[in-house]
């Protein structure tokens, strides 16, 4: 179920969290709503020459957060858009929040990549008991 942000595209009245406002557009074809959508949903696959540099390069970690991201963004805007073009796989809410944690930590783990730091401080303090020598 999506709660707030979304429009009718049926009639010419659009909703959100306030009233019905009428609108001067006319509603977008199913066509068009398809493309939009598809538009928005495959420009994630950007995501995939990240991925496989960070998965070539052996940064196991960054690849996997990047597939993440790349995933759950392309199922939430999916399941947000207005009309029938809508495909959502899990409750609203829950890709809400995998999209945003996804983005978070894709601009941290691509900071903490790019900083020039030891590679056992960048995932896990390990004790100097267990070190290599």
């Amino acid at each position: 179920q999506r709660h707030a942000g979304y429009g009718s595209s049926v009639g010419s009245v659009s909703s959100s969290l306030g009233p019905p406002v009428l609108s001067a557009q006319p509603p977008r074809s199913r066509a068009r709503q398809l493309i939009a959508t598809l538009l928005l949903t495959l420009s994630n696959l950007m995501f995939l020459p990240a991925v496989l540099v960070a998965a070539r390069r052996c940064y196991v970690t960054e690849a996997s957060v990047y597939l993440f991201t790349m995933f759950f963004s392309t199922f939430y805007h999916a399941c947000d858009q207005p009309g029938v073009a809508v495909m959502c796989i899990m409750d609203y809410d829950t890709l809400q929040f995998c999209d945003f944690l996804g983005s978070v930590c894709s601009i941290w783990v691509t900071v903490l990549c790019m900083a020039r730091v030891r590679d056992t401080l960048k995932y896990v303090r390990r004790p100097p008991s267990l070190r290599h020598a």
